[in-house]
């Protein structure tokens, strides 16, 4: 029995646990019919292991201690190389129904960019939320814009 646990301990430590990119995100352009309330703070989740995004937003709120957060998960659907090399992942609830809102995240990473830009470290990471109108011209409306750091890996189990 000790030898089989032996076994599997050295196999877990030489084997890689999948990762997941995460950022701190502190700058906010929101639409405000889709944002009511003020944004104090927000985390940007990319899990492409599981196939999800995630965008933990968090509320000012003037009672303590009331938890005044929001998450939204949705599965990734694409990840493309965009302009310059900037990584660019697409999360939305796939829609077949024309006419339908589908809310959408595209979360560009411009970590690997190779143009000659400046981009401002507290904005190395941009998620857009907003709707796309299925049989539209699927373009973004109603759009928010969230900056942060740059994603960084995080281990998960």
């Amino acid at each position: 029995m000790k030898a089989i646990l032996t076994i599997a301990v050295m196999i877990l430590s030489q084997t890689s646990f999948a990762n997941s990119e995460h950022a701190e995100l502190s700058t906010f352009e929101l639409d405000p019919t889709r944002f009511e309330k003020e944004v104090s703070a927000a985390k940007v989740i990319i899990d492409e292991v599981n196939g999800v995004a995630q965008l933990f937003i968090r509320y000012k709120t003037v009672l303590r201690p009331v938890i005044n957060d929001e998450v939204i998960s949705l599965p990734i659907l694409n990840k493309e190389s965009g302009a310059c090399g900037a990584t660019i992942y697409t999360a939305q609830i796939p829609s077949r129904v024309v006419g339908t809102a589908v809310e959408t995240m595209i979360i560009t990473d411009y970590r690997s960019i190779v143009c000659r830009m400046k981009i401002a470290n507290d904005q190395m990471t941009q998620v857009e939320l907003g709707n796309v109108i299925k049989g539209d011209n699927n373009e973004l409306q109603n759009t928010s814009l969230f900056f942060g750091e740059a994603l960084e890996s995080k281990e998960i189990l």
